[in-house]
């Protein structure tokens, strides 16, 4: 693939040369034509081929691989940082700045064992411990300092347990009773995953304004930004929804998942997706 995206390279460069189309040379291969917003957008498709590049490395995927016969431990910590040009930030910025989310924990799929724990953490040192386990088909958590024993469920007969919880009928019936990891693979295919990514993509890149992009020179460094004010965001968010109203590759998609619950009818998911359009 490489190769042969090597060689079509070297074809276009000589029928640039040998045509004179320098204007054109300009224009495809570099910026310097294009608006803020072409740019945005090139540099954002290219960080994003990049990190797919990325996801598909060799060596990755011999790690993935390797991840599921080899027991590890796993760290990370989620914070928020607010970037603004205010230097007064409100109590409520200050609040969210100075909490975050800690995790850590032990996995082993081998032999299908998780132990993970999430610390919230607050100002003035208050604290949110959970202690999530799974085991084969069994998953519980556990609230430290308010649960002394863990609150477990077994991935089987969900519905009987719903009963239990005394949830009403019509949602019992929403609810598998057994919940497969192949769930996803099962209910929309790559292709159908892609044709829906670049249907929606263009649809919100035509929705951005070269207004919106801007131009910045910082460290000698060239920045490119997209603002969007709540306004904009919304009527974005509205064009998305009517398409996604009307977009009956989306509906199958939503069928599907129903179809998979047990003792529905076909009339049944027919109503349950008109109201979700409706809403």
């Amino acid at each position: 693939m490489k190769k042969t995206i090597k060689i079509l390279i070297i074809v276009l460069l000589l029928i640039l040369i040998i045509s004179g189309s320098a204007f054109a040379y300009l224009y495809f291969f570099t910026d310097l034509f294009k608006s803020n917003k072409q740019i945005y957008l090139k540099y954002i498709s290219q960080s994003k081929d990049f990190i797919y590049d990325q996801l598909k490395d060799d060596d990755l995927e011999v790690y993935k691989k390797k991840l599921k016969g080899t027991p590890y431990e796993n760290n990370g910590k989620i914070s928020v940082v607010y970037n603004s040009n205010n230097s007064n930030k409100s109590q409520e910025e200050q609040y969210i700045e100075n909490t975050n989310i800690t995790i850590s924990g032990k996995t082993d799929k081998a032999n299908k064992i998780s132990n993970q724990n999430i610390k919230i953490n607050f100002p003035q040192n208050q604290t949110t411990d959970i202690d999530l386990i799974a085991q084969d088909d069994t998953y519980g958590f556990r609230i430290n300092n308010i649960l002394k024993s863990y609150i477990a469920i077994e991935n089987n007969n969900l519905q009987e347990w719903a009963k239990v919880l005394g949830v009403d009928e019509e949602y019992i019936k929403l609810i598998p009773n057994k919940i497969d990891n192949t769930f996803l693979d099962s209910i929309i295919s790559e292709e159908e995953l892609n044709q829906l990514i670049e249907k929606y993509s263009k649809l919100i890149i035509n929705n951005l304004n070269d207004d919106m992009f801007s131009k910045t020179n910082q460290d000698n460094t060239t920045i490119y930004s997209l603002k969007i004010n709540e306004t904009q965001l919304i009527n974005i968010v509205k064009e998305t929804l009517k398409s996604v109203k009307d977009d009956e590759s989306i509906w199958q998609v939503v069928k599907r998942i129903y179809t998979c619950i047990p003792d529905i009818t076909e009339e049944e998911i027919n109503t349950q997706i008109d109201k979700i359009k409706n809403e």
